[in-house]
């Protein structure tokens, strides 16, 4: 019995040493947590609004597709360099294969949307949705909640515009270019006013009035009527300043843009010709 005991604990231990050395990694990496953490940007880096920022994660024991979400936020608007933008955030979201140790993407800041300021970004791994992993929103989460790593989203360019590839076509705002004082809620009418030349036959035109800040936004101005068709020479529209739950075109500094865009086809917004935005801003008081 002795014998019987002795030979069944050796061949136990055995198994156990063989299974160790033997079975995939993955077997014993399955039961690890996924985990994340932020490479790039470093601690305090600091990029203009008009530049590309990389970032990049690290990554352990993703042992199947999952998904990694990378959230943007503001948490302190810089007052003191010019002031652009209405964006505060973001969050995006990339597929993950088995295995992948590293990752990462190209953060463009674009130009005016972004407000300059401290930012700070997390990541965090999680189930992709049950559409696939393409598909948002992703699903439970996988990851512990990783630590913050904040960072600088500068301005030194001012109020500029979105780049357009040379089309022969151009557009310049006449008013209001800036330093401008309306009433907000009023109920009078603001105009946009503008000249364009090389227009296109069919061509549309497009005007928005943008509010900086972080409590800022876009609004098409004015209302459901701010595209109609584009001609050359001086043209202009004009809508009345309100404030209701859905259009609150509240007391800030704005910038008017027009847009003009090539013809649509197939059932898609033609491509952008020539925009302009306001030399300065202008004021809602």
């Amino acid at each position: 019995m002795l014998f019987s005991y002795l030979l069944m604990r050796t061949l136990t231990l055995t198994l156990l040493v063989l299974s160790f050395f033997v079975l995939p990694h993955g077997t014993f990496a399955a039961s690890a947590k996924p985990s994340v953490s932020v490479g790039l940007p470093v601690k305090g880096a600091s990029y203009d609004r008009t530049s590309k920022m990389p970032v990049t994660w690290e990554l352990e024991n993703v042992n199947r597709p999952m998904v990694v979400v990378t959230t943007f936020k503001l948490e302190k608007e810089d007052t003191k360099s010019p002031s652009v933008g209405y964006s505060s955030g973001s969050s995006y979201q990339h597929t993950l294969y088995a295995g992948q140790t590293t990752g990462g993407f190209t953060q463009d800041w674009g130009l005016n949307p972004t407000i300059p300021g401290k930012y700070s970004v997390k990541v965090e791994l999680r189930e992709c949705n049950v559409k696939g992993c393409d598909h948002a929103p992703a699903g439970k989460l996988l990851s512990k909640k990783g630590k913050e790593r904040t960072f600088i989203v500068s301005n030194t360019a001012g109020t500029t515009l979105d780049p357009v590839s040379s089309t022969g076509t151009t557009v310049e705002i006449v008013s209001p270019n800036g330093d401008e004082e309306y009433v907000a809620g009023s109920g009078k009418k603001l105009a946009i006013k503008w000249e364009a030349e090389g227009v296109p036959k069919g061509s549309t035109v497009c005007t928005t009035l943008e509010r900086r800040g972080a409590v800022g936004g876009m609004f098409a101005f004015p209302g459901e009527k701010s595209c109609k068709k584009a001609k050359n020479g001086k043209d202009s529209v004009s809508g009345k300043l309100i404030q209701t739950a859905g259009y609150n075109l509240a007391p800030g500094d704005y910038w008017a843009r027009v847009t003009i865009g090539a013809k649509a086809s197939g059932g898609k917004d033609g491509a952008t010709l020539a925009q302009d935005i306001s030399d300065e801003y202008f004021t809602l008081e």
